[in-house]
């Protein structure tokens, strides 16, 4: 409840600490300080990209593997906008399922 009460505090008084009046008067640097992220987040934000475009990548190829082995199509199967979405691990997870439980019934 306090760290309510505090946070309410300072946005209210946000309002007096930019004025779009002020904005023309500051510096190049004074903007990108204020603006700007700190190298520790955006060398985070490359780092998570990558892994993003290595996770995607992954799941790709588990999607062309699916359709060479000629498995059904799961109703957890998405599109691609939903499965960039969905966890690798819950569609490798599914996928394992589906491989093993096509074996079995063979």
């Amino acid at each position: 409840m306090s760290v309510l009460a505090i946070e309410n505090c300072l946005i209210s008084k946000l309002s007096t600490l930019f004025r779009a009046s002020n904005f023309p008067e500051m510096s190049d640097q004074a903007l990108a300080h204020l603006a700007g992220e700190t190298s520790e987040s955006s060398l985070e934000r490359r780092r998570l990209e990558a892994k993003r475009e290595t996770l995607k990548t992954g799941l790709q190829s588990l999607h062309k593997r699916r359709n060479l082995v000629n498995l059904p199509k799961q109703d957890w199967e998405l599109g691609e906008e939903e499965s960039e979405n969905m966890s690798v691990t819950s569609v490798t997870s599914a996928m394992t399922q589906s491989v093993y439980g096509s074996i079995g019934s063979r």
